[in-house]
């Protein structure tokens, strides 16, 4: 079963450059619903709108 955080831990856990383009390889083979795979493409890109991204943004939070 396709869990988000599961996914997420594994990643960020995980990232380095020659393993980085292999998963961006595979986010588009892997047999899920395209929102899913923008998804883990935009978090690997760090494009999620996390408080750490949105503050080196200069982004304030409410």
């Amino acid at each position: 079963m396709f869990y988000v955080h599961s996914t997420y831990n594994h990643i960020i856990t995980q990232r380095s450059g020659v393993e980085m383009d292999n998963k961006f390889k595979h986010i588009w083979k892997i047999r899920v619903l395209p929102k899913v795979q923008i998804f883990v493409w935009r978090l690997l890109h760090k494009g999620i709108p996390t408080v750490e991204n949105l503050l080196k943004r200069n982004i304030v939070l409410g």
